[in-house]
């Protein structure tokens, strides 16, 4: 991974991501350049856990409409679901 780029952006923190956190499954904004390798190697270097699967999608631009009546394009994001081994959590996104 080159060093000036940053893999994890921040988590993903919707409903239903807030449900599965219970399962052990978390999700994370990422870097649109980054694989699955590098997502599984920075939350067990950061969050001190064992991963046993990732998996990534990317979320395309929606149309907005603006204050003048015009449109605008959302920006194109990276997410990752990251499934932790059994009997692991991560207790800084453990929100309730």
């Amino acid at each position: 991974m080159p060093k000036n780029r940053t893999v994890l952006i921040k988590p993903f923190i919707t409903e239903k991501a807030m449900e599965k956190q219970n399962e052990g499954i978390y999700t994370f904004l990422i870097d649109n350049l980054c694989n699955k390798m590098e997502v599984k190697n920075a939350v067990e270097e950061m969050f001190n856990v064992k991963v046993s699967d990732v998996r990534t999608t990317k979320v395309y631009h929606k149309k907005k409409r603006t204050r003048k009546g015009t449109f605008k394009a959302t920006k194109v994001m990276k997410k990752a679901t990251v499934v932790l081994q059994s009997g692991q959590t991560i207790e800084t996104l453990n929100i309730k």
